[in-house]
C-alpha cells in the first residue's frame, strides 16, 4: 500500500524587500508541492508607514503582486493581510496569518 503524502501548510511572510521574493521564489518552485501542500503569502501593513514606503513597500501592491502570482495554484493557495495590532506585534499578528 502507498503511504500518501503529508499535507503541510507552506507560509511566506513578505514586504516587498528582495530578500521576500526570493524566499517566495525559493517556496513557490522548490518546497511547495501542489498535489499534496497549501501555500499562504501573508503581509502585515502598519498604515503609519503608508505615505513614505517605496511602492514595492506599499500593503496594495503586494497584495496585488501575490494574488496575481498565486492564480496557477487556484485553491491551494492564498494571499493573507491585515493591519499591525500595536499592542501585539508584527510578530503575533504573522502568527495568526500562518495559522
Amino acid at each position: 500500500m502507498e503511504q500518501s503524502k503529508p499535507v503541510h501548510t507552506l507560509f511566506v511572510a513578505v514586504d516587498g524587500s528582495h530578500a521576500s521574493e526570493e524566499a517566495y521564489e525559493i517556496v513557490s518552485k522548490d518546497i511547495f508541492r501542489e498535489e499534496s501542500d497549501h501555500l499562504v503569502v501573508g503581509h502585515i501593513t502598519d498604515k503609519r508607514k503608508e505615505a513614505y514606503l517605496p511602492y514595492n513597500f506599499k500593503q496594495q501592491y503586494l497584495m496585488d503582486n501575490y494574488e496575481a502570482k498565486l492564480i496557477p495554484f487556484g485553491l491551494k493557495a492564498r494571499y493573507a493581510g491585515r493591519e499591525v495590532d500595536l499592542m501585539r506585534g508584527t510578530k503575533d499578528c504573522l502568527w495568526e496569518l500562518a495559522e
